[in-house]
């Protein structure tokens, strides 16, 4: 386990990343964002370590990130239910208009 702040914020939004790729360039792409948070606070006047732990703070909570990741990481989850629900309800339809029909004596 990462022994510094930032590697730990990071480890734990990055758990909730399955691919490995992604989840690098997640991590780069978070770690920019803390390097340039940081910067800006010891500009202000804060030591690397307060401008480190408060860069870190100011992200949020790393598992609810870790989770917003993943999930915008899964469009296609969105699509497969919106399939099945359009075929649920076609088959439900279908079945409801077939028992009209026999009702009526058409078919």
């Amino acid at each position: 386990m990462p022994d510094h702040p930032i590697d730990r914020w990071l480890h734990r939004v990055c758990a909730h990343i399955r691919s490995p790729r992604r989840r690098e360039a997640v991590r780069q792409e978070l770690l920019d964002h803390l390097n340039d948070r940081i910067r800006l606070l010891e500009a202000q006047g804060m030591t690397p370590e307060q401008a480190a732990r408060q860069a870190v703070a100011s992200m949020g909570d790393p598992d609810a990130v870790g989770r917003a990741l993943a999930a915008a990481d899964r469009p296609w989850r969105r699509f497969w239910s919106w399939l099945v629900t359009l075929f649920f309800w076609a088959a439900a339809l279908f079945l409801l208009l077939f028992c009209v029909l026999c009702l009526l004596h058409v078919i």
